[in-house]
């Protein structure tokens, strides 16, 4: 669609304005706003057709880019004045988005505990991904909704929690963890085991043992102890933490999965004898 303007525009506007178009066409993508290159078609059929003239046609695509950018922005919460330049309302819409990828979370952790008011705030953390400064983004910005911080400290995290839980193995250790569950599997003749599903999903061996567990946790209680000690074991045999002492590792945590002191006593039995048959290659 983009194609279709830029020729519509060409010997109408400057090549930096169809620059600042394209850039203002590619964040509506990135914001998934519905619809809007259909609106623009429309707008560049009308002007084609003749139903109205070069100028006001080449105007309306003009306040189109600019009330949609500032749609996208008032729906996260910021509003900027009337009087905003198209191209730093674009250039807003963009380090919105350079935010959220910023290597350096504990800068804007810092910046968002700053009591500073909502506005400020606002242009302080977009001036650590752009070029203008605090001073130069103050006198556009009328007002920004707190939520948009709870939002982007709730990602911030998420994206922390994603990297602690990262595997660092390297190919040697993952063979390792592999062959040590695949000599379970063969040991207890267990093909069932919760784990085999997780890693044909896509999950792969080297998380913390915890993460495993936490997500099988939930069935470990329709198992007889027998089969919850296989399935605690595998978990530990894969995991990045659990698998040079595997037994030791399950029972550091036991009492958060089994309340039942004969089930636990019958699960520490058989993972004694686990311990003791399946080969690990350390």
């Amino acid at each position: 669609m983009f194609d279709t303007l830029t020729t519509y525009l060409e010997s109408k506007v400057s090549l930096e304005k169809i620059a600042l178009y394209s850039a203002c066409y590619s964040n509506l993508e990135k914001f998934q706003v519905p619809e809007f290159d259909q609106i623009l078609d429309n707008l560049v059929m009308d002007g084609l057709s003749g139903l109205k003239d070069t100028t006001a046609t080449v105007d309306e695509i003009d306040v189109f880019f600019n009330t949609a950018l500032h749609d996208v922005l008032n729906q996260h919460g910021v509003v900027l004045n009337e009087e905003t330049p198209l191209e730093l309302i674009n250039l807003i819409v963009s380090s919105m988005l350079d935010l959220i990828e910023y290597e350096n979370t504990d800068e804007i952790e810092r910046t968002l505990k700053t009591e500073l008011d909502s506005a400020e705030i606002f242009c302080e953390l977009i001036h650590l991904v752009m070029y203008k400064t605090v001073d130069e983004l103050m006198p556009y910005v009328d007002s920004v909704d707190v939520s948009l911080f709870s939002k982007l400290l709730f990602h911030i995290q998420n994206k922390e929690q994603e990297k602690s839980t990262e595997s660092t193995l390297t190919v040697i250790d993952r063979e390792k963890r592999i062959n040590a569950l695949k000599d379970l599997i063969n040991t207890t003749q267990n093909y069932d085991l919760l784990v085999i599903d997780l890693l044909g999903s896509g999950m792969d061996v080297g998380y913390p043992y915890e993460t495993y567990v936490d997500t099988i946790r939930n069935k470990l209680e329709f198992e007889d102890p027998d089969k919850v000690a296989e399935n605690l074991y595998a978990c530990a045999l894969i995991a990045e933490d659990g698998f040079l002492k595997p037994r030791e590792t399950i029972l550091a945590t036991i009492d958060n999965y089994i309340t039942v002191i004969l089930v636990a006593t019958k699960v520490n039995v058989r993972l004694t004898y686990l311990e003791s048959v399946v080969k690990r290659n350390e």
